[in-house]
């Protein structure tokens, strides 16, 4: 570690060299010795803060989703949801539409 290095740095460029050697989290750290648990504490911290500075928004808009959404002269089946990155949902219907909510759910 260098002195101009802190140490959260220190560790976020060991945790980075493990995810690029393909070795396993244990075979990596005996390889380079390095405490395992004190390398999964922080894998996991700097996760953690990963996780809690990221400041940009979701692209995706709010969906509320109510029963009777369609009604009954209206063709479902010929829906389509086109997301930012491109990639297309379609022949969304009213059988599908909680799985629909769950899968942008998960993407948010």
């Amino acid at each position: 570690m260098s002195i101009s290095q802190t140490i959260p740095e220190f560790w976020l460029q060991r945790v980075n060299a493990w995810q690029q050697s393909g070795l396993s989290q244990k075979a990596w750290c005996d390889q380079h010795g390095v405490s395992p648990s004190q390398f999964s504490y922080w894998k996991r911290k700097l996760q953690a803060v990963h996780v809690n500075s990221e400041t940009t928004p979701s692209p995706f808009v709010p969906a509320v989703l109510e029963d009777n959404v369609f009604p009954a002269r209206v063709k479902a089946s010929s829906m389509t949801v086109t997301f930012p990155n491109g990639v297309i949902v379609s022949g969304i219907d009213h059988q599908n539409l909680l799985l629909l909510k769950e899968l942008m759910e998960v993407l948010q």
